[in-house]
């Protein structure tokens, strides 16, 4: 288990929810249910039965470092880590992925949205755990998707060759949010998903994949592993995709 990581993304902040979430406090640091609980520390809580807490990271900005590090009183200082300038999910996830290579270069990380609600932990405990296990066997990029309930716009989907619940398959393409005609098309289709934004995969693998496919990010994370200075980190930013 010392080899498990998690990058939890709470940089967002959740503009659908607004005027409840809102830039000042955005939707993973309230508590919606009034269960004394904000949806970042059901993430955190959640992903914590499996992952050692020394070894969840959060990615966020850092107008958020102290409301991150007032929900989550468990987390060493050093694994939240604030970004300078917003940017996309591709420099965050690198960033986290740089950061736990250089600490263990056999991380398997687990990437997760900081504000969804998940209710059965035993479930997802045990897919995240079969995503893991899958990597010993072949180093891919693992994706968790969710069987549609309905034709949802609002979501973005998975196409694979064969929707099997709880079954490894191919991902044939990613789908951005269809117009309603189209969600029914993939709903009938039954080789759909919907996208949770969860991604499975090891340290290694990622870092080969970014220098593979966003040679400019690899590039410019890769060079602040060993000296991490605020001015580095936001040039590495600002020089991402």
């Amino acid at each position: 288990m010392k080899d498990l990581f998690c990058i939890i993304l709470a940089g967002g902040i959740g503009s659908r929810f607004f005027p409840l979430s809102n830039e000042k406090e955005p939707k993973q640091f309230l508590d919606f249910f009034n269960e004394k609980e904000s949806l970042i520390q059901k993430t955190f809580n959640r992903i914590s039965k499996f992952i050692n807490k020394k070894n969840i990271y959060i990615l966020t900005n850092k107008k958020y470092s102290k409301l991150t590090a007032q929900h989550l009183k468990g987390i060493p200082k050093n694994n939240i880590l604030c970004e300078p300038i917003q940017k996309n999910t591709a420099a965050s996830i690198a960033w986290g992925s740089f950061t736990i290579h250089k600490k263990n270069q056999k991380a398997k990380i687990i990437v997760c949205p900081s504000d969804h609600l998940i209710t059965d932990h035993e479930k997802f405990k045990s897919i995240s755990l079969k995503g893991f296990d899958y990597l010993k066997k072949k180093e891919e990029i693992i994706t968790i998707g969710i069987k549609p309930k309905n034709a949802h716009t609002g979501y973005g989907y998975i196409k694979t060759s064969a929707s099997k619940n709880n079954q490894i398959t191919t991902v044939k393409a990613f789908k951005e949010k269809p117009n309603k005609r189209t969600a029914e098309k993939f709903l009938k289709s039954k080789n759909y998903l919907w996208n949770s934004g969860i991604f499975i995969f090891s340290s290694k693998h990622i870092i080969e994949e970014y220098k593979l496919h966003q040679n400019k990010t690899y590039l410019s994370f890769k060079r602040i592993l060993s000296k991490e200075k605020s001015k580095t980190l936001r040039n590495s930013f600002s020089a991402s995709s």
